[in-house]
């Protein structure tokens, strides 16, 4: 049999259709790919579905013993848990011994002994990772990845304050439990329930909660506590940052049973139409977007004790900039020249824009590389060093601002010695970690953005930087040679 793509119109009035249209080209025609082997193609089908299943058979949750002293429960040993905590954690799983478990799991290595708590609900194989019985490296390795959590609270402790609570960037659906003084004349465990999630998710999910939640019976709390956590990872994992653990290797499965079913196309013909259909897809989010500015300013301030790669013990040298993760992004300073200090201001001075709209802060990263420049030979390489955009977007918020001093880096394809560093000023412009994407005015918001910029640097700022092709340091290095300045992106 065949599979086919039928054709969509050229004039699409939806923001599905322009969606399938920017995916697949403005003339997308009708694709037929012919499967050869449908007994191989079936069971190929049946063996993605059980590596990458959409339903959900098994969880990892963490359970965090969260104190005024610790919202995170690091630091906290069992013996600091109080009587409510222990019974919650037995309302909530078994006890089991690591060591000898040999069920599910849930990122728990082979050689882990000690004790956690597991259960299954609903069919559903559910891992805790209990924040009193994890050392430092463990609450950050497992608690750290972790996109379902439950806060626990004592009675006498002060609500759950929301915005001071900082696990990282992986976590996404949260839940707060604390015992309730309000029992009815029940003298069984009643709990108080709250529930929050990151607003990247798309959408709300059930159960809806009750009227009344400041008194639920221990029951009660546990079926809907669980309902709601497992519907919010569901949704997470449908959602941006995080749809990429489910989709990535699920589309990548698949494209490997394709090319493997469906013959005529090679590697090189599958990765060229990938890559142009993930460039569409970037195009078509920032020609969309309606949002506020989502951008990233960065300016290269100065360098100290940098090494010297020149016979007079100087260097001369200039830094690129680079967005990795997103759209190849590449910026270049000026060069110093006959400098280990070198200091980027007057007619020196430039800020590059990077532009956010289509690409996930939580997975791109900022690179910085020092080169020496020479004229008859190619570049020296003289460190390197990085910034994740999210942990700038974390520590700084929307509209904040920080200058550090980077440590240069060496880097294994190269043996050049490195030392010294660089002071590099990060502005975050925009709510980087909540996209939006909608039909829009990408000129509008980028002409936005670049006067903001100039706002900042003052009348008569800086030159605007040099942009120059992406790829590895050494091509960078090569690049350099051109030395004719392009617009920003």
């Amino acid at each position: 049999f065949s599979l086919s793509l039928a054709a969509l119109p050229a004039a699409a009035s939806t923001d599905a259709e322009r969606f399938r249209i920017a995916l697949e080209g403005t003339n997308v025609g009708v694709h037929y790919a012919e499967v050869i082997d449908t007994e191989d193609a079936a069971k190929g089908l049946r063996a993605l579905e059980r590596a990458h299943s959409q339903r959900l058979t098994q969880a990892k949750v963490a359970l965090i013993y969260s104190t005024p002293e610790s919202l995170v429960g690091k630091g906290v040993s069992e013996s600091d848990g109080s009587a409510e905590w222990r019974a919650f954690c037995s309302l909530l799983g078994d006890e089991i011994d690591l060591e000898s478990w040999s069920g599910y799991r849930g990122d728990f290595g082979k050689s882990s002994t000690g004790t956690t708590r597991f259960t299954t609900w609903n069919g559903v194989d559910i891992m805790f990772h209990i924040s009193t019985l994890l050392d430092a490296e463990q609450h950050r390795r497992l608690i750290g990845n972790d996109i379902a959590v439950i806060f626990f609270r004592d009675s006498t402790a002060p609500t759950l304050p929301i915005d001071e609570v900082d696990l990282g960037t992986v976590p996404q659906v949260h839940a707060v439990v604390r015992p309730s003084a309000t029992h009815n004349g029940d003298e069984s465990p009643h709990y108080e329930l709250g529930f929050f999630s990151r607003k990247s998710i798309s959408s709300s999910f059930g159960p809806p909660f009750p009227s009344d939640v400041s008194a639920l019976p221990a029951v009660e709390l546990r079926n809907l506590l669980f309902a709601k956590l497992l519907n919010g990872l569901i949704a997470a994992l449908h959602s941006p940052p995080m749809d990429r653990l489910f989709y990535k290797p699920r589309g990548a499965a698949l494209d490997e049973l394709a090319a493997r079913v469906c013959p005529g196309e090679t590697d090189k013909d599958r990765r060229a139409r990938l890559e142009a259909r993930n460039d569409r897809l970037r195009l078509y989010r920032q020609a969309y977007y309606t949002g506020p500015p989502r951008m990233i300013a960065v300016d290269v301030l100065a360098g100290r004790q940098l090494a010297a790669k020149d016979p007079n013990g100087l260097s001369d040298p200039y830094v690129t900039v680079e967005l990795v993760g997103g759209d190849r992004q590449v910026f270049r300073t000026e060069r110093i020249e006959k400098t280990l200090n070198p200091v980027w201001e007057g007619p020196k001075a430039q800020h590059f824009v990077f532009n956010m709209v289509g690409i996930d802060a939580i997975f791109a990263s900022l690179r910085f590389v020092c080169w020496d420049w020479d004229r008859l030979s190619a570049d020296d390489y003289m460190g390197r060093a990085s910034l994740r955009v999210a942990d700038v977007a974390n520590e700084v918020g929307e509209g904040g601002h920080f200058e550090k001093w980077l440590p240069l880096l060496p880097d294994a394809a190269n043996k050049e010695t490195v030392s010294g560093e660089l002071l590099v000023r990060v502005e975050v412009i925009g709510p980087l970690l909540e996209p939006e994407m909608q039909e829009g005015r990408e000129e509008e918001v980028r002409a936005a953005v670049l006067e903001q910029v100039a706002t900042r640097q003052g009348e008569g700022g800086g030159a605007e930087g040099e942009q120059v092709d992406g790829g590895s340091d050494e091509q960078a290095g090569e690049a350099k040679k051109a030395d004719e300045p392009t617009d920003q992106p």
